[in-house]
């Protein structure tokens, strides 16, 4: 899709990763120490955890709960791979668990890293201080100079504090409620961003 668009600037990795013409301005990753403490949070709770970067993923292990929140989000291949860790960067991490476990390890994981929960059964674990919101400020910053119109396209909690900066908003049609009251133009097909980039002029 990038290549497709022929994009300058963009963030992948929930804000971790910002890329501005033709160049890296922002990687934000764990170290290993960092995820290793995260990994004993989760061991000593029985969570699975998903580590996340810009090319790839993976999850420690199969639970249950990963099961059940595939299924929600429609994802088809999960690759296993429990050292991942260990010969890749990792921007990001999930933990799979509902509301309750997660206000049981809240301020013992909010220690190492920020929270936000972004489906019914998986919370985002970004380094402190990151998030999409800080990620379009720190490109703004390195285009102060450009007058370009900024968009978003996202579904979930997690993409309001980018939808909140943004010029442009657009939510998927299965977006949280939350969400679409940020948004300028809430998708109504299942090819939502197809459709925004449609409405907005950007592709016809």
């Amino acid at each position: 899709m990038l290549d497709l668009l022929r994009v300058e600037h963009y963030i992948l990795s929930n804000g971790c990763y910002v890329h501005s013409a033709g160049r890296t301005i922002q990687n934000m990753t764990f170290t290993i120490g960092e995820v290793e403490a995260i990994l004993a949070i989760a061991k000593k709770y029985q969570l699975s955890a998903g580590y996340f970067n810009q090319r790839g993923y993976a999850i420690t292990q199969f639970s249950e709960v990963v099961e059940e929140h595939v299924a929600h989000m429609g994802i088809s291949e999960v690759p296993v791979v429990a050292d991942f860790y260990q010969s890749n960067p990792v921007n990001f991490m999930n933990l799979y668990l509902n509301a309750e476990m997660e206000e049981k390890i809240r301020e013992e994981l909010g220690a190492i890293a920020d929270l936000v929960r972004f489906a019914p059964l998986a919370i985002d674990v970004l380094p402190k201080n990151v998030s999409k919101g800080t990620a379009i400020k720190s490109l703004l910053t390195s285009l102060r100079d450009s007058q370009i119109e900024t968009y978003a396209f996202g579904d979930q909690n997690n993409d309001i504090s980018m939808f909140q900066l943004v010029d442009f908003g657009v939510a998927m049609s299965h977006s949280t409620e939350q969400l679409k009251r940020q948004s300028s133009y809430i998708a109504t097909s299942t090819n939502g961003v197809i459709e925004g980039l449609k409405y907005y002029g950007l592709i016809s």
